[in-house]
């Protein structure tokens, strides 16, 4: 950035609890004074939501309406924020669980216009890696609801920093247990590719998401990959700029600190901030204070990978997440194809190194029967023969 003065604006209004605590935690613009403007279809949305009969487990409620015309009743709760939550609930009419994301009662007008704003642009993506979103409505004491499908499974980030086999029990393929380290990595990009197909689907919708991490995306226990919490996603149009400041500071683009023009590559780079953390289990801005770590996203300088991470992905992982958004990849769907690129090259050389360890055990079979003067038995010349039949495939 520029002068102290400059550095100091860039945290006006952010509470100074906030600024303590919120490096790898989501800002959100009702936080600091700044106003996320709300899409055309949810500012009609919030003028006409249907009324929706809920039992959240308030006793003020409770009386509010009979029980018997209460559809959704409330069974645990999933997760909490600073001004809202997710409820597990059951649905009777439908005889299912589902997630319900709504205000605290105690949450302002702001909180419940943005959880408004997600629930319309949510429901305005309908694609496989995004939760669908069943209703939009209002409960009875007139805070929204956004009824949503349930997840069973957990967080991408539980993955990506507990490494241990059992950490990936509920999610993939048989065999969990024998996964090494390279195996793990191409489970980690097969998910980002996932990723990246979901927000290319919202990008064609001219819909940008601003704050990609893997905490915001959810792994189904039988294989699906959601992004999750578009809080704070941007209906895109010309010129517009950057907004204030919002996202995750560990994770941010450049231009999200500056304040520039958001648009798709602003994403893109989010998309790598979150390949950077796959590989190093490490946030790609890191610094002792929150003004530390939005001074390092707006260098953004390029990092320097370890001998442990392929050279290929460190490549992919810089240029995604260039200073110039010009130098990025220019859509979610390059990177996504520069990730799968990299995953067949590794599927060629694993195969290549399986060969060769086969030839290497044909030849050391071969030189201990000549060393000992014995002719081949039968047995052995065809398991030397299978092994190099392989090893041709596998280098073929």
């Amino acid at each position: 950035m520029g002068d102290d003065a400059q550095r100091t604006r860039r945290l006006d209004g952010v509470p100074p609890g906030v600024r303590a605590t919120a490096q790898a935690t989501t800002l959100r613009p009702e936080g600091f004074g700044a106003t996320l403007p709300l899409v055309e279809d949810a500012r009609r949305a919030a003028e006409s939501l249907p009324r929706i009969s809920v039992s959240l487990g308030e006793t003020d409620l409770e009386s509010v309406k009979g029980r018997s015309e209460i559809d959704l009743h409330f069974v645990g709760l999933l997760g909490e924020g600073g001004m809202g939550r997710v409820l597990l609930a059951r649905q009777r009419s439908l005889q299912r669980e589902v997630a319900v994301k709504t205000s605290k009662p105690s949450a302002s007008a702001e909180v419940s216009q943005q959880l408004i704003h997600e629930g319309v642009i949510t429901g305005k993506l309908e694609h496989p890696g995004i939760v669908p979103v069943h209703s939009l409505a209002l409960d009875q004491s007139g805070r929204p609801v956004v009824v949503m499908k349930r997840i069973e499974g957990g967080e991408w980030a539980n993955l990506v920093h507990r490494p241990e086999p059992g950490a990936w029990e509920d999610w993939g393929s048989d065999n969990r247990e024998e996964m090494d380290d390279e195996a793990r990595r191409a489970a980690h990009l097969e998910i980002l590719t996932r990723v990246c197909e979901a927000v290319h689907f919202a990008h064609s919708r001219r819909i940008v998401h601003r704050d990609i991490k893997p905490e915001n995306v959810m792994l189904g226990r039988f294989g699906e990959v959601y992004l999750v919490d578009w809080g704070i996603a941007l209906q895109l149009e010309a010129g517009q700029p950057g907004l204030g400041l919002a996202g995750t500071p560990a994770y941010m683009a450049p231009e999200m600190v500056r304040g520039g023009p958001i648009d798709e590559r602003t994403d893109v780079y989010l998309l790598g901030a979150t390949l950077h953390e796959v590989l190093t289990a490490t946030y790609r801005h890191a610094g002792t204070s929150l003004q530390d770590v939005l001074d390092a996203a707006e260098r953004s300088p390029t990092v320097e990978y370890g001998d442990d991470v392929p050279e290929e992905l460190a490549q992919i992982a810089n240029r995604a997440t260039a200073r110039d958004p010009a130098k990025r990849y220019a859509s979610a769907e390059e990177l996504r194809a520069a990730v799968r690129t990299f995953l067949r090259h590794q599927t060629s050389v694993r195969l290549s190194r399986e060969a060769q360890i086969r030839v290497e055990t044909a030849e050391a079979e071969l030189a201990n029967n000549s060393r000992r003067g014995r002719t081949l038995a039968p047995t052995s010349l065809r398991e030397i023969s299978e092994l190099l039949s392989v090893a041709r495939f596998g280098f073929a």
